[in-house]
């Protein structure tokens, strides 16, 4: 019988028979009832085909594995330093807000202490028409 070769999926030609026996380094003997059965020459090729496709599969879903792991590592990393810039922002701006609020309580407890009343009352009449022209803007909408 002739050497034969059949078109398989990974290759142009994909050797079968006496071809397939001596590129595995087995003798064709093992293979003879291969040969004289084309039912079963064709499922053994299915099933190395199979057999193929699952190792590229594997690998491929370990690369996968191994991307994800990276980008999962890499995400934790970034979530950690946005985290500690966002908390030193944070930090500034209530240091910034702490300081203007004591120089502002500071400011008026300066103006009570001189003497000034009239201008506590003033302050009192403007937060209130404050409060009040924002609740009336608000509920106008």
């Amino acid at each position: 019988m002739a050497d034969s070769y059949h078109s398989g999926l990974f290759g142009p030609s994909v050797p079968i028979g006496r071809d397939a026996a001596r590129q595995r380094g087995s003798s064709p003997a093992a293979f003879a009832h291969l040969a004289q059965d084309p039912q079963r020459q064709r499922r053994a090729i299915e099933e190395r085909n199979d057999r193929l496709y699952e190792e590229a599969n594997d690998e491929l879903m370990d690369e996968l594995n191994d991307k994800v792991g990276v980008l999962r590592q890499l995400t934790i990393d970034i979530g950690k330093q946005s985290k500690s810039e966002y908390m030193n922002d944070v930090e500034s701006a209530f240091d910034t807000a702490g300081g203007a609020m004591s120089a502002t309580l500071k400011k008026v407890t300066k103006l009570l202490d001189s003497g000034g009343g009239s201008y506590m009352c003033y302050l009192v009449l403007f937060i209130f028409c404050l409060f009040l022209g924002m609740y009336l803007f608000l509920r106008r909408k």
